[in-house]
């Protein structure tokens, strides 16, 4: 079974100020689909790109203040 680290950690300071409120991990970009756009988190492609690899035991290592990341990959159970 293959393992997968992402290291999502940092403060994004050469991209300041679009990181002032967004991490870096999380800023949108553009894919296409069936010829339509999405925007997606940057870090949602990298994911997504592993997940069609049959690969599904992920880590993610993030800064211990990076709620919008951690609400982002954090299943819903209601």
């Amino acid at each position: 079974m293959v393992k997968v680290v992402i290291t999502a950690g940092g403060k994004g300071l050469r991209l300041f100020p679009i990181t002032k409120n967004l991490p870096k991990e999380m800023m949108p970009i553009f894919l296409k689909d069936k010829n339509k756009k999405n925007l997606v988190p940057f870090l949602h492609y990298i994911f997504e790109q592993l997940y069609n690899l049959k690969i599904r035991d992920f880590y993610f290592i993030v800064g211990k203040d990076n709620a919008i990341t951690k609400n982002y990959f954090t299943i819903n159970k209601n």
